[in-house]
């Protein structure tokens, strides 16, 4: 009888176990060192070690969290019995190395001067150093310094600004054989980040400084998909989200339909009642329904630098460049 019941005890713990394993080994390695330690010591113990083990995973993970940097790649939906002519293409952003996407296919690089980078933790300031130290070295691999000679002398170049030639001839003449475009706009996916704390804000802000400094220009930084207003405000107070872009897309959605007013008549109106030459209208407005009575815009149109869509973000982000 003993047998028998401990048996029953420890079958649904190996099905467990290959659950783990199936689901996340971390979860699996945790689970044996803590019954173990319940084994071997107390079951007390064995608590504290499951918790305490969590506890610096999760740790670890928010402070060195995934952020990838993004390539678009255009694609279809087909559909069965559609006509090929039919089928609408558009275009979705993955990482630029990812082994989820299909090996054989093509992924572009975002436009020359335009950097994509998508958070996939909340920006805090466990995490804020790291991610600013990965979007700096990354714009200096992809893109080249706006202006060689920013000093007179070597000796007034900061100690960690990387390697500098040690003849001023050849600092003036870093640019003259470098092929790269000039940093130009950052679009910031923000689709995963549900908190952000003043570390957070403050480490964009001297993440814009750096790249304004090495770009030797004003850059522009967009952001897409902000799924809180709490982010929004916190950006806002950063110095964030407000100006003037060099291509202003408002994304528009109808409000009443009606069969006597056209759509491309409801979007000069709506352009003419922005007063702005430099607006344009969401793409694909015209299907969404074949005639509106006017059309309206679905986020706020006072900072033109946040979108709704990443899509949206990354062409508006292209046109400065």
């Amino acid at each position: 009888m003993i047998i028998h019941a401990v048996g029953d005890l420890i079958v649904p713990a190996i099905k467990k176990a290959y659950q783990f394993w199936k689901i996340s080994p971390l979860e699996l390695i945790i689970f044996i060192a803590s019954v173990s330690v319940t084994i071997f010591s107390t079951p007390a113990n064995g608590i504290y070690t499951s918790v305490g083990a969590s506890m610096v995973i999760l740790l670890w993970r928010i402070a060195h969290p995934r952020g990838k940097f993004l390539g678009r790649v255009p694609i279809q939906a087909v559909e069965q019995d559609q006509s090929p002519s039919l089928r609408k293409c558009r275009h979705v952003y993955v990482p630029l190395s990812d082994k989820y996407v299909n090996p054989d296919v093509h992924v572009e690089d975002a436009a020359p001067g335009v950097i994509i980078y998508r958070f996939e933790e909340s920006l805090t300031f466990l995490n804020a150093s790291l991610i600013n130290d990965r979007i700096v070295e990354y714009a200096k691999l992809k893109t080249r310094r706006g202006h060689a000679a920013q000093y007179k002398t070597l000796g007034e170049r900061p100690w960690n600004e990387g390697f500098v030639p040690r003849n001023m001839d050849k600092v003036l003449k870093m640019n003259d054989m470098d092929t790269r475009p000039i940093l130009r706009a950052v679009v910031y996916d923000f689709s995963g980040v549900s908190n952000i704390d003043t570390t957070g804000v403050q480490s964009l802000v001297d993440t814009s400084h750096q790249l304004d400094r090495y770009a030797d220009r004003q850059v522009e930084y967009h952001f897409a998909s902000i799924m809180s207003p709490w982010i929004k405000r916190a950006l806002v107070a950063g110095g964030f989200g407000a100006g003037t872009p060099a291509h202003h897309i408002v994304e528009v959605v109808s409000a009443v339909s009606t069969m006597d007013v056209e759509t491309s008549n409801a979007g000069e109106k709506f352009q003419h009642s922005r007063r702005t030459s430099d607006v344009e209208a969401m793409d694909g407005i015209e299907q969404c329904s074949s005639v509106h009575r006017k059309i309206l815009p679905i986020i706020p149109t006072n900072y033109p630098f946040f979108h709704l869509d990443l899509d949206h973000a990354v062409r508006s982000a292209e046109r400065a460049a």
